[in-house]
């Protein structure tokens, strides 16, 4: 949601939804938790500072981390990609994330 536009992003994700279930055949709740779990990161590093030292200590992300991350992850690559509305790419990343053919975390 941008500017406060919820009306404007219900409808996407409603059409998004629709359009995941004609390609799919597949519930669309299924297939968005699914590709959430899939981009999901399961550790990150942190800075940790030891002595005089900084050291990058790898740590396990938290689940609303891991949620917020993965959402970011997905919108951003669902706007980069090419397509005629923000519904179809939307719909197009969860369904390339559902079979885990391509990663898409923009800071890789």
């Amino acid at each position: 949601m941008k500017r406060g536009k919820k009306s404007v992003a219900t409808h996407l994700i409603y059409d998004a939804m629709d359009l995941i279930q004609e390609r799919t055949q597949k519930s669309p709740i299924e297939v968005f938790d699914t590709a959430l779990k899939n981009v999901g990161p399961a550790m990150e590093v942190r800075p940790r500072r030891v002595g005089g030292a900084t050291y990058q200590v790898p740590m396990e992300v938290a689940p609303d981390r891991r949620t917020t991350l993965a959402i970011r992850w997905l919108l951003s690559a669902a706007h980069e990609r090419a397509g005629k509305s923000f519904a179809e790419k939307l719909a197009s990343e969860l369904i390339d994330r559902l079979q885990r053919n391509r990663f898409c975390n923009p800071q890789a």
